[in-house]
């Protein structure tokens, strides 16, 4: 692993962190969505679906997803 994969997996990790924080304090469809389709972009969707392995939902979002 370089030190460039290293980096995307930290991003990944600070975003999904951030993401969850957010979605604590804002919990709506859109914004739901909206974290789904940014761990699809973002990549490494193994580290979203561990930090949000506590929201049925959110779990499903980001699995059933993860293709399209």
């Amino acid at each position: 692993m370089d030190l460039l994969d290293k980096l995307n997996i930290k991003r990944a990790q600070r975003f999904a962190r951030s993401a969850k924080e957010r979605l604590k304090r804002s919990d709506t469809d859109d914004l739901r969505e909206q974290i789904a389709e940014t761990a699809r972009a973002c990549g490494h969707t193994d580290i979203w679906t561990f930090i949000f392995y506590d929201d049925e939902d959110m779990l499903t979002r980001l699995i059933l997803k993860r293709g399209k």
